[in-house]
């Protein structure tokens, strides 16, 4: 893995442990007044990071699959 990939891995999951942080500072005042609408927001922001990390590994793996074929496509074919 080159470095900007291992950055993004590193931001993402640091912004979902900051979230889920947060989270757990909500949940501790959780008899509040309306409590749960401090909890809902960090725990819906922080499926949403996981969601789109997933979202771009999988095209990070696509883009490297389909210019891996075409590099060895165009090695294999030879000149004319």
């Amino acid at each position: 893995m080159n470095d900007l990939t291992m950055t993004n891995v590193w931001l993402g999951i640091l912004a979902v442990i900051s979230l889920i942080e947060f989270l757990m500072i909500a949940a501790a005042g959780l008899f509040a007044f309306k409590a749960y609408m401090l909890w809902t927001a960090p725990l819906l922001m922080a499926v949403a990071i996981m969601m789109l990390e997933l979202f771009v590994a999988f095209l990070q793996a696509f883009i490297f699959a389909l210019l891996s074929s075409v590099f060895i496509g165009l090695i294999r074919e030879g000149a004319h």
